[in-house]
């Protein structure tokens, strides 16, 4: 393994094993709105004992392109460095399932928010006379619409939302701030 990183040391300068806390170093980065990270022919791998989500997002939001714990075995490191160097990202094996997760959650939240987005300020209106307990007749009048619109919005509701009922709707009234308890 020595060998290795040494030759890729002399012959590849644009390889980093950096070994040591970057917390400071990603904290900097952040405050620094013109920098996108490294210069992309520079690929860096973070050496470090934190299993953090914090840490490994902070790291790779600083453009680290691997990040490998202390205790790796000497061929995950070298394999590390195989990925790396062609490009690829690297993460152990033993955290990764840390970001797939914190990936997964994001993408839920972030599509959740979307989906109330997709709401026109008419579908919001009735979603919320809806949690609120009116009636499709109350919220016509109330609106000064005809029935069948009210009927025509809660079904568009239910579609894009992807719920079956009319309590499904008023848990994802809550549930989004639109009403409170």
């Amino acid at each position: 393994m020595v060998n290795k990183l040494y030759r890729l040391r002399l012959f590849n300068s644009e390889s980093s094993v950096i070994n040591r806390s970057f917390h400071a170093q990603t904290e900097r980065h952040r405050g620094n709105k013109g920098n996108n990270g490294p210069a992309p022919q520079i690929k860096i791998i973070v050496l470090t004992v934190h299993k953090s989500e914090e840490y490994i997002i902070a790291a790779l939001d600083a453009g680290a392109k691997g990040y490998i714990l202390k205790d790796a075995s000497r061929n995950e490191l070298i394999l590390a460095l195989d990925y790396v160097m062609a490009g690829k990202t690297f993460l152990s094996p033993s955290i990764s399932d840390k970001v797939v997760s914190a990936y997964l959650e994001q993408k839920k939240n972030t599509h959740a928010s979307s989906l109330l987005d997709s709401l026109t300020s008419r579908e919001q209106e009735i979603l919320k006379l809806i949690a609120e307990g009116h009636k499709n007749k109350d919220i016509a009048d109330h609106l000064c619409i005809s029935l069948k619109t009210v009927e025509k919005h809660r079904s568009n509701l239910m579609q894009k939302l992807d719920r079956r009922n009319t309590a499904a709707l008023t848990a994802y009234a809550i549930e989004k701030g639109i009403i409170s308890l």
